[in-house]
């Protein structure tokens, strides 16, 4: 019996999930109409990051953008709960990349099982 090969999250899934997560929060349309495109905030400079496991927390980003007329744009993400957060490659108070995910449900560690269950959409 041959194995079944690991599965890998496709990056074009997680490119459209991202456009539409940023599309359908306040401001996300305004900035993705000012920039033109969808960002993933590549290389961009975390300004502030105020991270709470029990209230509110923000994100400040500065995107350097070389078409605009103070050549960047200031963001802020005021988010309600942090759920899930992966600081790899995250250098010198640059990012490589900010993607949006829904959140996925966290199961409590037990003997017999453990894991991450993705909601259906």
């Amino acid at each position: 019996m041959g194995e079944e090969p690991e599965t890998k999250p496709d990056i074009e899934d997680e490119a459209v999930v991202h456009s539409q997560l940023l599309a359908g929060i306040p401001g996300g349309p305004s900035l993705i109409s000012q920039l033109g495109y969808v960002p993933e905030f590549h290389d961009a400079m975390v300004r502030e990051m105020h991270l709470s496991i029990r209230g509110p927390s923000s994100i400040q980003l500065w995107l350097g953008v070389g078409n605009l007329s103070q050549d960047g744009l200031l963001v802020t993400f005021d988010i309600e709960a942090v759920l899930d957060m992966n600081l790899d490659y995250f250098r010198d108070n640059i990012m490589f990349e900010m993607l949006l995910r829904r959140p996925t449900v966290r199961l409590e560690r037990t003997n017999y099982l453990d894991g991450d269950v993705a909601p259906c959409a």
